[in-house]
């Protein structure tokens, strides 16, 4: 029997059909690598494949760093030894709808973190700071909704993303490789140098030591300057 004018259409439809879902889900497939790679592959390393130093002026330059390497969805570790309290916000301007406004918000030392999560750079936080600055940010938090506590460690959730404040002794490595940024306001004579990210199993591929931050004594920015010379970091654009 010969095939009719209907089969052949429908032959056709089948294949048009067919390819469409084949092509969506490459496109699905490419997307999701694009994600893991932007999460988890290097976005600068070393000639030597050794993790890359830089040192940036601030938080907000350090922000600036991380658009230009393209991360995002990255956990974030940051070595401080303050958490800064913007008047402002960086959070939607739309309330009832949750829209995402333009932030309200300059980009500078006292924003940079929060932008980096509004951003979408980084997904989780894990701020290590001295044992006092600790128990002064568990006080700050100690009424938010989902808190959970232990021995030199409080996690915070905020606005869908994990935020952990820690002293160094309490840290544990993620699997993954993580962003990193160190402020002079960690150097303090109660935790180790940074170094000690390496003995506790972090693995980074771009390390950034910011120069200057809102809370660092100059004896701070002095010891965050000779760490940045120590590691070799290399200068970015306002590092001076």
């Amino acid at each position: 029997m010969r095939p009719t004018s209907t089969d052949e259409r429908r032959r056709v439809r089948f294949a048009w059909s067919s390819a469409i879902v084949l092509f969506a889900a490459l496109a699905l497939c490419a997307s999701a690598v694009r994600g893991r790679t932007a999460r988890v592959l290097a976005p600068a390393m070393g000639a030597s494949g050794e993790p890359r130093w830089t040192a940036v002026r601030d938080s907000a330059e350090a922000v600036r760093a991380w658009q230009v390497a393209g991360v995002h969805g990255r956990k974030l570790v940051v070595l401080t030894g303050r958490w800064g309290h913007p008047a402002g916000s960086w959070e939607p301007q739309d309330e009832e709808t949750g829209a995402t406004s333009p932030p309200t918000l300059p980009l500078d030392a006292e924003t940079g973190i929060f932008a980096a999560t509004r951003l979408g750079i980084a997904r989780d936080l894990l701020v290590f700071m001295n044992p006092e600055a600790v128990r002064q940010r568990t006080a700050e938090i100690t009424e938010r909704k989902g808190l959970r506590a232990g021995t030199g460690w409080v996690e915070a959730p905020y606005r869908g993303y994990e935020r952990t404040f820690a002293i160094p002794d309490a840290a544990t490595a993620p699997e993954e490789p993580v962003l990193l940024l160190v402020e002079p306001s960690y150097f303090t004579e109660d935790v180790p140098p940074p170094e000690w990210l390496a003995s506790r199993g972090f693995r980074f591929d771009l390390g950034l030591v910011a120069l200057e931050d809102p809370a660092a004594t100059p004896l701070q920015r002095e010891l965050a300057r000779m760490f940045a010379a120590r590691v070799g970091a290399t200068p970015a654009g306002g590092a001076r």
